[in-house]
């Protein structure tokens, strides 16, 4: 086979995949997934341009392209949940699909809760001739969504509102309260469409009920702008979330914020261990691996929020080493009630833990401060819109440091 005919073959094969993309046409609903009547009767206009549905997919119709014809489009409750998990794997019965062929109708797909038929005929009588028995199919699917929405209700409101319910603060300053609201919004915007959706298939199955019969030719323009530029801006939205989401937890799990203490050169707002002996001389032990890290932060709510763990040995002035290190969280908040909230939140957590014994102590100059012992000495500052969480540790052979000396070190670090 010589070039010229391998070229030849590649352009014609090239010609038949452009002709049979040329042959299919892929639209965006401008009707929500409960509007039966809009659905119908787009997908009736539709026809009436040459393109005939085959399948929706990932919230888009695809149709094949044709000679303008009418055709009736006719969505039918589904009984059971569409699933692919479900029993009949989401599609309808075999002997329901050959029976509607009896009168002219052919399956073709799904969408959400309904079945899509479709008939060519012009004279063919209709697929579900009873409203009566069309409200009570339709009474199904509006059951579903129900239970759906009390289900989408408690883990996307309920549940979250319960976890955040002793640390809201501290948990919206770790997740970030961009992302947090972000969530809030989607989780908002979700709930209010399934509401949309549950009231109007109340409303629909209402009229059939009384008898009156669907709109197979509702006006399905009116709101087809607002719904075509409200879906895509759900997906973008989301779609930014999840990508934060996914971002932050990578971070989190890698330790991709933390940084080697060593390698920080700005100044802390805080003391850390050299500050014991601003003149002495200091040296970093990890020999684990897991200490000298820092984590520094910035949210709206916290413009500074910082994570430090150290583990190092000093010479003291009286010529004696400090063997010890520092577990500490800090935050300077934007507000200083946003910081009594930070304090009581903190001291909460840390009361509820293992083996926590209050400690008498007090420190004139400080707004607030607690002091316990849970597994080390930890001492709880705050000062205007900083909050100070110390625990300090020991390892030395000499007598340790008491707590009301080294509480006052870092008690006098905070500007306040």
């Amino acid at each position: 086979m010589n070039n010229a005919y391998r070229t030849r073959l590649a352009k014609g094969e090239f010609s038949m995949a452009i002709e049979t993309r040329k042959k299919h046409a892929i639209r965006f609903p401008p009707c929500p997934v409960y509007d039966i009547e809009g659905t119908e009767s787009w997908l009736e206009s539709m026809a009436e341009q040459g393109l005939f549905l085959q399948n929706f997919f990932a919230g888009f119709a695809v149709f094949e392209k044709g000679n303008a014809q009418p055709v009736r489009y006719r969505l039918q409750a589904a009984p059971k949940s569409t699933s692919m998990w479900s029993d009949s794997g989401g599609e309808p019965e075999q002997e329901a699909v050959e029976f509607s062929k009896t009168y002219g109708w052919e399956y073709l797909c799904k969408r959400w809760e309904f079945y899509v038929y479709c008939c060519r005929i012009p004279n063919a009588r209709e697929l579900d001739t009873d409203p009566q028995v069309q409200a009570l199919a339709l009474d199904l699917v509006r059951k579903r969504e129900r239970g759906n929405f009390i289900s989408s209700l408690f883990w996307l409101i309920i549940y979250p509102v319960l976890f955040l319910f002793h640390q809201p603060l501290l948990t919206i300053i770790g997740i970030g309260t961009g992302l947090f609201l972000l969530g809030a919004v989607l989780a908002i915007w979700g709930l209010c469409s399934s509401l949309f959706s549950y009231f109007h298939l109340r409303k629909l199955r209402r009229r059939l009920k009384e008898g009156i019969p669907l709109n197979h030719k509702k006006d399905w323009k009116r709101w087809a702008r607002f719904y075509r530029l409200e879906f895509p801006c759900f997906l973008v939205v989301f779609s930014i979330w999840l990508a934060c989401i996914f971002s932050g937890g990578y971070r989190e799990y890698t330790g991709a914020d933390e940084i080697p203490l060593q390698d920080y050169a700005k100044p802390l707002p805080f003391a850390t261990l050299e500050d014991f002996n601003p003149d002495g001389q200091f040296s970093y032990d990890d020999s684990l691996g897991l200490s000298n890290k820092i984590t520094v932060k910035s949210d709206p709510l916290a413009p500074v929020s910082i994570r430090l763990l150290q583990d190092g040995q000093i010479l003291l002035s009286d010529g004696t080493f400090l063997d010890g290190g520092l577990s500490i969280e800090y935050y300077r908040a934007a507000t200083p009630f946003l910081a009594r909230e930070i304090f009581r939140e903190l001291f909460t957590r840390d009361q509820n833990a293992k083996n926590y014994e209050p400690l008498p102590f007090s420190l004139p100059d400080v707004e607030e401060v607690s002091a316990y012992s849970s597994i080390f000495p930890t001492v709880l500052l705050r000062k205007d819109e900083e909050v100070l969480c110390v625990s300090f540790y020991q390892a030395s052979e000499n007598a340790p440091i008491p707590i009301e000396e080294w509480a006052r070190v870092f008690a006098d670090s905070l500007q306040g």
